[in-house]
């Protein structure tokens, strides 16, 4: 944080879930070696071989691409004199805001991120929306259009309290 910024909490997470890197791998991994085979070693793969550019463009895309999408990811969550301000790389190019005035209340939760929200990311499920990354705890916001966003947190309750300190 920087001096100027006025942010009193702050907090980035990204996707580092070992099982996730597995099935990235699983993915992964076979297009590398179909084009390690095909453009480096020359072999053609498979009874009908894709040309080299599909093989070029299927490795950009889904062995380099994808994988540093998936890397690049991640929440930055920060409790700012003015209000609540969340980023979701890559999908929000800026941080987006809620002011003070329009949250009635937080509160720390742990909830169940694949019943209530079908997994992680950004995520739409009967209580609203959630931006989550990883675990199981966050805070849900209430804010004054009766809409709820939860905020994944491996700081929950450090969280919680900056938003309740940042309304008084």
């Amino acid at each position: 944080m920087n001096e100027g910024d006025g942010a009193f909490f702050r907090e980035t997470q990204h996707f580092r879930q070992w099982w996730m890197w597995v099935l990235m791998a699983i993915v992964v991994l076979p297009i590398w070696v179909l084009a390690f085979y095909q453009l480096v070693l020359g072999t053609k793969v498979g009874d009908r071989p894709a040309p080299n550019v599909a093989v070029v463009g299927l490795w950009l895309v889904f062995g380099l691409l994808f994988p540093y999408f998936i890397y690049s990811a991640g929440l930055t969550v920060e409790v700012r004199r003015v209000g609540l301000f969340y980023r979701f790389r890559p999908f929000h190019l800026k941080f987006r805001s809620i002011p003070f005035d329009q949250i009635i209340n937080s509160e720390a939760v742990t909830y169940h991120p694949m019943l209530e929200y079908g997994g992680w990311g950004i995520r739409l499920g009967k209580s609203g929306v959630a931006y989550n990354v990883s675990g199981n705890q966050g805070v849900r916001v209430h804010l004054v259009n009766s809409k709820q966003i939860l905020f994944g947190s491996l700081k929950a309750e450090e969280l919680h309290r900056a938003i309740q300190g940042g309304k008084s």
